[in-house]
């Protein structure tokens, strides 16, 4: 099988979805022929071959200036939905030449970001190809839940919401991680995409064993990754206070591997939580993996929602480092799906109370116990490369085929 991947986000770009779209080329390309047409900011270096051709873009300006934010974040809205923008007229016509000599049986557009999908429309027209629409998460915000809808942007959103339909319906197969994002983008765009879609989890990466770090958190309760406002709980920080003062002997505090939001920190002065919670900023992936390791527990932490429709992949990545794993966590979710039929750690909500017995439990818990509980194969297993690619090409040649009988479909 010949397969044409689409994706402005790809390494040697760091992005998560970078990371992972780059993780699933590498599985797919393992039983069969890929080349890839990848956006690669045009500060950074990324050498074009046989198999991979790159497609610059202006790397974003920093500013500090409030207005001069508000004004590039609009600008990153319109261009995620603009047909004519620059990087999508040159992709199209790179990946044009591609197919006129790869000749791919079927094509795969990945996003974030949605551009890669103004591609896949151009091509779908043009090159009548056959298409994947890959989604990371729902696209755009204004289909999100609370609290990430609130920052779409009225006008832009309904331009936004529109290409999401026309994609939707214009591309032969939909994936995405969960059901609970396609149940979301099915409801909200009053469409019927059941029979077109496809749930694919994230690929986990694979880990050396034994890697020491300089500071021991073998009594620690690790965030390893990006704290945003939204994921902000006040419940969890007054659950690490009171514990760090009734459990100290088994329970050392909680430490955030990455950036963290002004919101967070000024939470932490407030409550005087500063010898309990250390952050020590932003590091490599590998690095941020390398502390996440020799946690004693990792914590997962997702917005005050209802029902969550998300998969983050450090959850992924959290199951492959074989820690046992706290999530606080929506009553519907992904993660708590995945840890109620798999014993690798505990899900409780946004509440103080259930927090502090999450916390007890994990911390008391033998950890060899904690994955011995689990079925035969582990949750690891879900992720693992060999799976997932074996999964992602099962959906390929239905399409190829038109078939209709993977069992990965919804």
């Amino acid at each position: 099988m010949r397969v044409l991947i689409i994706s402005k986000f790809f390494p040697p770009y760091q992005s998560a979805r970078a990371l992972q779209i780059g993780k699933v080329t590498d599985a797919i390309g393992k039983n069969a022929q890929i080349r890839v047409i990848a956006g690669l900011p045009d500060n950074m270096k990324g050498e074009s071959d046989d198999n991979i051709h790159y497609v610059s873009y202006p790397k974003a300006k920093e500013f500090k200036n409030r207005l001069f934010r508000i004004g590039r974040r609009l600008l990153k809205e319109f261009e995620s939905t603009n047909y004519f923008g620059s990087w999508v007229k040159k992709a199209s016509g790179v990946a044009e030449k591609v197919i006129c000599d790869f000749k791919p049986d079927v094509m795969m557009t990945s996003s974030s970001s949605f551009e890669s999908h103004l591609v896949g429309l151009h091509l779908k027209k043009k090159m009548k190809i056959l298409w994947v629409a890959s989604f990371s998460d729902p696209w755009p915000a204004a289909l999100m839940p609370v609290p990430y809808n609130v920052h779409s942007v009225p006008v832009l959103s309904r331009l936004q919401i529109l290409m999401a339909k026309k994609v939707i319906t214009e591309c032969d197969a939909i994936h995405m991680p969960n059901k609970y994002a396609i149940d979301l983008i099915g409801k909200k765009l009053g469409l019927d995409i059941r029979e077109k879609s496809y749930i694919i989890p994230h690929i986990s990466n694979s880990f050396p064993k034994n890697i020491k770090i300089d500071l021991d958190l073998s009594d620690k309760l690790v965030h390893i990754g990006h704290l945003s406002r939204e994921r902000v709980s006040i419940e969890l920080l007054k659950a690490v206070k009171l514990l760090a003062d009734q459990y100290k002997d088994v329970f050392g505090g909680m430490v955030c591997v990455g950036t963290v939001c002004p919101e967070f920190r000024r939470l932490v002065s407030e409550m005087q939580l500063d010898n309990q919670i250390l952050i020590l900023g932003q590091m490599s992936a590998s690095k941020a993996m390398e502390y996440a390791m020799n946690s004693r527990v990792l914590l997962i932490i997702e917005a005050n929602m209802k029902k969550s429709p998300f998969l983050p992949s450090k959850f992924v990545d959290y199951v492959a480092a074989k820690r046992p794993i706290l999530a606080i966590t929506p009553p519907i979710s992904p993660v708590r799906d995945y840890l109620c039929s798999f014993s690798q750690g505990v899900a409780v909500e946004h509440n103080v109370d259930q927090i502090v017995e999450g916390i007890q439990k994990i911390f008391t818990r033998n950890f060899d116990d904690v994955l011995n509980e689990n079925k035969e194969g582990g949750l690891m297993k879900e992720f693992t490369p060999s799976v997932v690619g074996s999964k992602y090409l099962s959906v390929l040649s239905d399409i190829e085929n038109g078939a209709c009988t993977n069992m990965n479909k919804i």
